[in-house]
């Protein structure tokens, strides 16, 4: 397949959106910190004597085939939301592709392949714009 002429931005990564990968970053270390519950349990858990430990896994055994029946359910729920989901969120690409460049300043994408072009400031705007809609 040949490809059409595309037009790089430049810079590849602006200013805006090196602040915005600081933040993540950021918010990405914290999150997977342990916290302080998470310290406190661990606390708690060492001192259990083992077999109160024992006597507690013990109550939660449940046969094969009940286990097998509650998997299948878990399942057959989760698709049933998923599918709701997917409908709810399906937009066609070539919207996509028509609000992404209506926004972007210097780059214009001929298809869905090329979004990594556009700016991702501007696409987390256009995706936030759309949540508020639905």
């Amino acid at each position: 397949m040949l490809c059409e002429k595309i037009t790089l931005p430049s810079p590849i990564i602006d200013a805006k959106e090196e602040d915005v990968m600081k933040d993540l970053i950021k918010r990405s270390d914290k999150l997977t910190k342990p916290g302080v519950i998470a310290k406190l349990g661990k606390k708690a858990t060492d001192i259990i004597p083992v077999k109160v430990k024992n006597v507690c896994e013990l109550r939660d055994v449940v046969t094969e085939n009940e286990l097998y029946i509650q998997c299948l359910k878990v399942a057959t729920d989760g698709f049933i939301i998923l599918e709701k989901q997917a409908a709810k969120f399906t937009v066609n690409e070539d919207v996509i592709v028509k609000k992404i460049n209506d926004i972007s300043d210097g780059v214009e994408i001929s298809s869905i392949h090329e979004i990594c072009l556009a700016r991702s400031y501007n696409i987390s705007k256009l995706v936030n714009d759309y949540k508020k809609k639905i």
